[in-house]
């Protein structure tokens, strides 16, 4: 397993930060297979990023392209942003507050509470997609995640 980093990790990509309270703020994460590393089975793709002081209220994740067969589990990830372990050396590890085993055929929205009842953090968390199987590259593959999110 292994943990790949999207260009909002990596930090060539800025995600929108909110600056007035209750502001509604939205980041269009987009992970391009053809000019990015395929996933291997067990990889999470570190994809978004939620900004510190920011609460989900809502999200979207669709894909373009061919993934027949294919779930992912969403969530936030352990350690810090674009860490490829957590701090104590550990794997990063990512959850399922916002979807598991979501059909990545279909676009879906948020169906449970668990993402809006994270609470706000001092520190910038990344956003993790593990899919249940090998995503080869290709183009025209890409997975879109729509994070809406306040202060």
């Amino acid at each position: 397993m292994a943990v790949i980093h999207s260009r909002w990790a990596k930090g060539q990509e800025t995600t929108h930060r909110p600056q007035t309270a209750g502001a509604s703020h939205v980041t269009e994460f987009v992970y391009d297979l053809e000019f990015e590393t395929p996933l291997a089975t067990g990889d999470i793709l570190e994809l978004g990023i939620l900004p510190a002081y920011a609460k989900i209220h809502s999200a979207t994740i669709f894909t373009e392209g061919t993934f027949t067969g294919l779930t992912a589990d969403v969530g936030l990830m352990s350690g810090e942003v674009n860490a490829d372990t957590n701090p104590d050396g550990t794997p990063r590890t990512s959850g399922t507050e916002l979807w598991a085993a979501v059909d990545l055929t279909a676009m879906a929205s948020l169906s449970k509470p668990d993402a809006l009842l994270i609470e706000s953090s001092e520190k910038e968390r990344s956003i993790g997609v593990k899919v249940s199987g090998a995503v080869a590259a290709g183009a025209g593959k890409k997975i879109h995640l729509l994070l809406f999110y306040r202060q």
